[in-house]
């Protein structure tokens, strides 16, 4: 591999490239086979679940279906949604990229660098936003990883919007009931955007791919020898 094939990345790749880059040269470039994501009679896959409750989230918001009982913690916030929805205060699914140099451009532009996918942006006036993000996942031990991409989403929405003064990120924790938010002015948000920059770069400039092999990361890799289609040829 003597260039990079990796042209754009999102928050999710940079945190794969973080774990193992030879996995998202298997994802990405290879376009090795991995398993089908089917739930059991006992158990639903999590990334099915996932996209069932963020789908519920957003046509409750959207079209006033029927809420969720996994949802139900977050009625009160969610009804909010729905009333800014209804005064063209709230977008739902945004979908965000950006060129190399940090440019707005269309999602599926040749120059697309870096993209996110929003669940729901909330544009209280032209000076101040929320950005919010559900999660079915644990909040325990994940911590560093969404204050991270927390950082990321304002830095965007800085980016997007620039007449932006506040940006609040949010994370909802639809299991646990729980939700974190954090305020960024404008200067303290662009104040990451360098580390930024240098992190998607690593991503796309990235010649070697090394595998960074362990029996947990390989146990639950999709390209491994348990739960994976075992095509890695690094596997533990």
């Amino acid at each position: 591999m003597s260039t990079s094939l990796i042209s754009s990345w999102s928050f999710s790749t940079w945190k794969e490239f973080q774990k193992c880059k030879h996995k998202v040269y298997l994802d990405k470039v290879a376009k090795a086979p991995k398993p089908p994501i089917e739930s059991t009679e006992d158990r639903e896959h999590p990334l099915i679940r996932g996209t069932r409750i963020h789908d519920a989230a957003e046509l409750y918001v959207t079209d006033n279906v029927e809420l969720l009982s996994e949802l139900k913690h977050f009625k009160a916030e969610l009804d909010h949604l729905k009333d800014l929805h209804s005064l063209n205060q709230v977008e739902i699914e945004q979908p965000w990229a950006f060129n190399e140099n940090w440019g707005v451009t269309n999602w599926s532009s040749n120059d697309a660098w870096v993209r996110a996918k929003l669940d729901a942006l909330v544009k209280y006036n032209e000076n101040s936003c929320v950005v919010i993000d559900y999660k079915t996942g644990k909040k325990w031990g994940n911590e560093v990883t969404h204050n991270l991409q927390g950082q990321l989403y304002a830095v965007m929405a800085f980016l997007k919007y620039p007449v932006l003064e506040y940006s609040t990120v949010e994370f909802w924790y639809t299991d646990q009931n729980e939700m974190t938010t954090k305020t960024y002015t404008r200067d303290q948000a662009l104040r990451f955007l360098p580390t930024w920059t240098q992190r998607g770069k690593d991503v796309t400039s990235e010649v070697e791919f090394k595998a960074n092999p362990s029996a947990i990361a390989c146990k639950w890799c999709p390209f491994g020898s348990n739960v994976g289609t075992g095509v890695c040829e690094y596997k533990i």
